[in-house]
């Protein structure tokens, strides 16, 4: 029995559990900002007041997974009714919310927390996980569209080359696509409505409508309903109420649709990519919040059997997923069901996430192993690269002219026939406005700092004022960004406004202290032209590799900023949007494409397709973006209907340890896909790699083959642990009409090979006060050498041992099963750390994984406390990582500390009967448990991570120690031991010294020793109580730690 059954709990304020972080030894720790959760401690764990939602998995294979003939379906609904029948009898508080039977073979089950033992016991052995959340799906800015189709030639959909599809009457037909997103505007004209704004208000979203389904929009469902928000203990928000009616409430979904598959009027909209598929309209978020993947695995069963008649044959073709969360892994629940929805020839495309250009933050479901992941790129529109500016002038200046951003709530430039006033600075607005200011600032232009406030809120405070204008400058350097409104702001300013540079308006603020007038032209003529941003990459898009193994993710960039497609609840116009959430649905139209073109592909196919003829991309500078931006670069459908052939796109070599491992070997497939022999010419360019492979291939007329390679990588010039870099290279596949290329990406990291080659001892007299007469006492030391044989230096940590863990085994055929925080040994020590005058005595925890991480999201540690030793637990020492996104860029932090667990559990009671009051603002009240701030050491791309906290706030025993029960937690998807216990822990109890004189060793030294060289290590002993550990991160896995023996 498996179950994830934590909850996610937010934080008001400062934690007063906030980390330190450091990621190698000698390395810098650092304070981190302030999270918005906290993880799934035991200390934060249910009361059992509240209602869950949890997916149980039975004993049979869903049907994708065998023939799924009659008997086979017979026998899942069989099963499936026997469990219910067992559900029953458990309680008639236990509901049925989904059945699946396809992608998995199971429930999801909305039932009381309380109930959750007995259905596991219920279950027997079956598996158990609690749902998780998606975050609700937003773009990178969102404005009604300022430019007019007729000026331009290019669209987002021609520049990738969808048009030489259309003009071979390539457009998509007799094929569909599943939109699972916030639902669809079918009154929208891009999307087969009537293009009249008041038949979209006449809807009740609750309700059946004759204007669903229409000739685009041609089947769908709404799963969850309107008052769901994905929020685990509000009853309303995590119990689906499905209904009939998809109507998109929120505008995205609407968006999403129109780029793939919308017919546009060639004013306000253009085609979509595939501009005569059909849409299904699979609603998974409700008119707020986010929502869960027992959702999304629900429309996942929709799409494999539309109108529910347990006959397969209308599956739908492609399905979009503009959705997710960061640091996405491969081991969870919905990449099974991707998997298999993929077996059946489904393509799966979803958006690779905002979180901007950190390592690894690329987000599920994307990383899932079949699901295409998709980065966004900046396409040739002249939106993109011609820019309307502003001119400011001043007595005694240069006129300045600059680009600019509107915003989306702010009266349209394009309805202003000219306009110029003068600039009155009003700081960042967040203070109310004296009658001097509003004196001044009357028919005027409010300059206005971005900061503090909300830009709506700016807007108000100069309409206060009286303001006929509003410019706001950034408050960071770089670029500027959309002033946008939160989901539930209905603000419209009916006065033009803009954003513009930091470096501008510290300009203007300054000319304006030397007491001269600036006056501000919105209307300016002029054009200043960036052709340097056409095919880049934009800032936000999530960088990869996958995290949990460095996959190959994201695999193709498609455009994505400035995307003008279908605006809910207009009729017939389009707004222009940001995001990945853009990106996707311009692969998964082409991917529709390509399957028109291609019946006979399967999903693999279109994806290596998509991926082989790539047009890779480089900077504004010129430099080629690493993989892990760019993927294998930018859609080229022109290149795509060309194509004779077809091979691997993407491969990962994954981690490649230096100097001890150089040579990896693999193999990529390449398919003929014409009706004569092809000879096809191979060759390979990357940074400090080299391939063997053979020169050429010959191919049959649609004949397949796998090719294997090899791939040497150089050490390169010795360096410090953990420096990792990513190596790309490319190998070339020619044929006399074309070339297709295979994307490597390598991950080099250099590690050390400290050994302990000699020990020794040594006793010595401890001296003697004048006068003391007692016994003699003496101190053993304890004297190592450590030598580092390899050229890079590495860091030795010694630590007492506290005990050993077994690596758990993935079961054959549940390889969706994590194993990412198998706890593998756990080591503890006394250290004394300066502070002000004094000396301050601390703990410190070395917890190591059987797996090497490059982050800790979801790995979760901790150290159960039971100080005065009555078998109840009185503490927690936390340790755990987490996503820190605020400010729209993705950051890896971390908590640490000590925690009242009484208090905490006290407190999430508390928390819990408001929810079950009906009080939708409560407020688990954490804070009030936190004990101590601790601080967190982790070694990336290794198994390490040290936990720190204070001595003093520790409930003892009067002889110092405490028992204590040690574990690492899996928070998210299923693990084959999600609470996986050092030992026999779970059980038994084990007792801990604070006192370093009661320890087995004390006063150990660490050492960053450089490559070829030795040092001596040392440790002052008491006992043979615990052996002594030395822990190098540095190392490789099968060395990272040493028993030592003096």
């Amino acid at each position: 029995m498996n179950i994830s059954n934590r909850t996610i709990v937010a934080l008001m304020g400062a934690v007063a559990v906030s980390a330190l972080a450091a990621c190698s030894p000698g390395s810098n720790t650092k304070h981190s900002q302030t999270p918005q959760n906290t993880q799934e401690i035991f200390s934060d764990r249910t009361a059992g007041l509240t209602t869950e939602l949890i997916m149980v998995q039975l004993d049979l294979p869903p049907l994708l997974e065998t023939s799924g003939s009659a008997e086979e379906l017979q026998a899942v609904l069989h099963e499936q009714e026997q469990f219910e029948q067992k559900l029953f009898q458990i309680s008639s508080e236990i509901r049925v919310v989904y059945r699946y039977k396809y992608t998995l073979n199971g429930f999801a089950l909305a039932t009381p927390a309380h109930l959750i033992p007995e259905i596991l016991q219920a279950v027997n052995g079956k598996t158990v996980e609690r749902a998780h959340n998606f975050d609700r799906p937003k773009s990178e800015g969102t404005t009604r569209s300022t430019v007019t189709l007729k000026g331009d030639a290019v669209t987002s959909v021609t520049y990738m080359g969808a048009n030489y599809f259309h003009e071979k009457g390539l457009r998509g037909q007799g094929l569909s696509v599943g939109v699972i997103d916030t639902g669809v505007d079918y009154t929208h004209a891009m999307l087969g409505g009537s293009g009249r704004p008041e038949d979209y208000k006449t809807i009740d979203p609750n309700k059946a409508t004759p204007l669903f389904p229409n000739e685009k929009v041609v089947g769908g469902i709404d799963l969850v309903g309107t008052r769901f928000g994905g929020s685990q203990g509000f009853y309303d928000q995590v119990v689906p109420a499905p209904d009939s009616n998809p109507i998109d409430e929120a505008g995205h979904g609407t968006h999403v649709a129109g780029t793939i598959a919308g017919n546009g009027d060639g004013v306000h909209t253009y085609d979509g990519v595939a501009p005569d598929a059909k849409v299904y309209a699979i609603k998974v978020f409700g008119n707020n919040g986010g929502t869960l993947d027992a959702v999304v695995i629900a429309g996942f069963e929709y799409a494999m059997d539309p109108n529910g008649d347990m006959n397969t044959n209308d599956r739908l073709d492609v399905i979009n997923m503009s959705l997710g969360g960061g640091f996405g892994i491969r081991k969870i629940l919905y990449s099974r069901a991707i998997k298999n929805l993929v077996k059946s020839g489904m393509v799966v495309v979803a958006s690779a996430g905002n979180s901007g250009d950190l390592a690894g933050v690329v987000g599920a479901p994307s990383t899932s192993d079949q699901a295409i992941s998709v980065a966004a790129s900046v396409d040739g529109r002249s939106l993109n690269w011609q820019f309307p500016t502003v001119r400011f002038e001043a007595q005694g200046m240069e006129d300045v002219v600059t680009d600019f951003k509107e915003a989306s709530f702010s009266k349209p430039l394009k309805e202003v026939d000219g306009f110029t006033g003068k600039l009155v600075d009003i700081g960042m607005g967040d203070q109310a406005l004296s009658d001097e200011i509003k004196a001044k600032l009357k028919g005027n232009v409010a300059l206005i700092q971005r900061g503090k406030i909300s830009f709506t809120d700016k807007f108000k405070r100069a309409l206060e004022g009286g303001a006929v204008g509003v410019v706001v400058y950034n408050n960071v350097a770089g670029e500027t960004i959309p002033m946008g409104q939160g989901p539930n702001d209905t603000f419209k300013a009916e006065i033009p406004g803009v954003m513009i540079s930091k470096a501008v308006g510290d300009a203007l603020v300054q000319t304006l202290k030397n007491g001269k007038d600036v006056v501000v032209d919105m209307k300016n003529s002029d054009v200043i032209q960036k052709p340097e941003l056409v095919d880049t990459i934009t800032d936000f898009s999530s960088r990869g590799p996958r995290s949990d193994d460095y996959g190959f993710k994201p695999e193709v960039a498609a455009p994505g900023l400035r995307i003008l497609s279908a605006g809910m609840g207009t009729g017939v116009e389009g707004i222009l949007e940001n995001g990945t959430s853009m990106a996707a649905p311009h692969v998964a139209g082409a991917a529709l494409l390509i399957k028109q073109l291609h019946p006979e592909f399967s999903a693999k196919d279109v994806r290596d397709l998509l991926t082989s003829t790539a047009y890779k991309l480089k900077d504004a500078s010129g430099n080629a973006y690493k993989f892990t931006t760019q993927g294998t670069g930018r859609v080229d459908m022109e290149k795509i209907l060309k194509a004779e052939f077809v091979t691997n796109g993407s491969i990962s070599m994954g981690l490649i340890e230096v100097p001890q491992t150089q040579t990896v070997k693999k193999s990529f497939s390449v398919k003929n896909l014409s009706n004569h022999i092809l000879v096809l010419q191979t060759s390979f360019t990357g940074e400090e790699m080299s391939v063997e492979m053979p020169a050429t291939i010959t191919l049959q007329p649609k004949e397949e083959r796998q090719v294997e390679f090899s791939l040497h990588v150089e050490v390169g010039s010795v360096q410090k642990f953990p420096r990792r870099s990513e190596l790309d290279g490319i190998i070339q596949i020619r044929s006399e009409k074309e070339v297709q290329e295979v994307s490597i990406m390598a991950f080099r990291m250099p590690r050390s090979e400290l050994r302990v080659t000699k020990t020794s001892s040594e006793t010595r007299e401890i001296p003697q006060k004048e006068g003391d007469t007692g016994p003699k006492v003496t101190q053993e030391r304890v004297s190592m050498t450590v030598s580092n044989v390899s050229p890079v230096t590495g860091g030795g940590f010694l630590f007492n041992l506290i005990g050993e863990d077994e690596k758990k085994v993935v079961p054959q055929g549940e390889e969706w099963k994590a194993n990412d925080c198998d706890l593998k040994s756990v080591g503890y020590r006394w250290i004394l750390k300066p502070i002000a005058i004094s000396q301050r005595p601390y703990l410190q925890f070395a917890f190591q994984l059987h797996e090497n991480r490059s982050q800790l999201i979801r790995c979760e540690l901790s150290v159960l406390v039971d100080g005065d030793k009555d078998g109840k637990i009185d503490q927690e020492i936390i340790g755990l990582g987490f996503l820190n996104d605020a400010g729209g860029k993705g950051e890896h932090a971390f908590i640490a500390g000590i925690l009242d667990y009484q208090k905490a559990q006290r407190a999430r009671l508390a928390y819990e009967v408001e929810l079950l009051q009906g009080n939708k603002d409560a407020q688990y009240r954490v804070l009030e448990a936190g004990v101590a701030q601790g601080s967190i050491r982790f070694a990336s791309e290794s198994g390490m991570v040290i936990v720190e906290i204070p001595v003093d706030p520790l409930k003892v025993s009067a002889d110092g120690s405490f028992n204590a029960k040690i574990a690492s937690l899996n928070s998210l998807g299923e693990s084959v031991e999600a609470d996986d216990y050092l030992g026999s822990d779970e059980t038994q109890w084990r007792t801990l010294q604070t006192d370093p004189m009661k320890m087995a060793y004390w006063g150990m030294s660490d050492a960053s020793i450089a490559g070829g060289t030795s040092m001596t290590l040392t440790s002052m002993k008491n006992s043979n109580e615990n052996p002594l550990v030395m822990y190098s991160p540095s190392n490789s896995k099968s060395v990272e730690m040493t028993i030592i023996q003096p």
